[in-house]
């Protein structure tokens, strides 16, 4: 994590930062998506199926005490970091940007812009790299089809300092809605892409 005195330079140590930074980075999603008309992914009902969801503005879910039905993002799997790691990354861990990992959806492009700008002003964020997958330049066909834009970034407070993962970087995914349906709705679609990517990354220990 670039020249920070914490950087992680073993597994366990990385995961155990992101999973003490994951409450964090969901506040500062609800702040984001409460600036920005996001909205998040809801159970629906009392259904415990992880493919049946509807999208609820942030502004609702706080109105209404939702949060404990969002379906927020889970830490990466442990197999996939290592994949990444083997395949990507020539075994370095502190490459490793996406362990904590949230998103945000939207309706309408010009809300991305507003999530960027509320970000940018936020004192508590520091940007440090930024994938914009929705330009017409980038080629799709290099993330399955999936387009997005991700934000990495840390998160520096008070408790963060205190904590002393104030330097680990997260991940925020900006989606539109139209495609979040295909994937929170296809429950094959993450696995081909992995499959795809897999058949593409050459094994770095070959």
């Amino acid at each position: 994590h670039g020249q920070h005195q914490t950087v992680a330079l073993s597994l366990d140590k990385l995961f155990n930062q992101a999973a003490a930074l994951d409450p964090f980075l969901r506040h500062k999603v609800k702040e984001l998506g409460l600036k920005s008309n996001g909205l998040l992914p809801v159970r629906v009902g009392g259904s415990t199926s992880k493919y049946e969801y509807e999208f609820q503005k942030c502004e609702n879910i706080a109105r209404s005490q939702m949060y404990g039905r969002v379906n927020w993002a889970k830490l990466k799997p442990v197999e996939r970091a290592l994949e990444k790691l083997l395949r990507v990354y020539s075994c370095e861990v502190s490459r490793l940007l996406d362990c904590c990992r949230q998103r945000i959806l939207f309706e309408d492009p010009s809300h991305m812009i507003l999530c960027l700008e509320a970000m940018v002003k936020d004192e508590e964020i520091e940007i440090v790299r930024i994938k914009n997958r929705l330009d017409s330049n980038y080629d799709s066909c290099f993330s399955g089809g999936f387009r997005n834009t991700i934000i990495n970034f840390r998160i520096q407070s008070n408790l963060t300092r205190k904590l002393g993962i104030d330097n680990h970087i997260c991940e925020l995914q900006l989606i539109p809605t139209t495609l979040a349906s295909c994937l929170l709705k296809c429950e094959d679609y993450h696995m081909r892409y992995l499959i795809l990517r897999n058949s593409r990354d050459y094994p770095s220990f070959f």
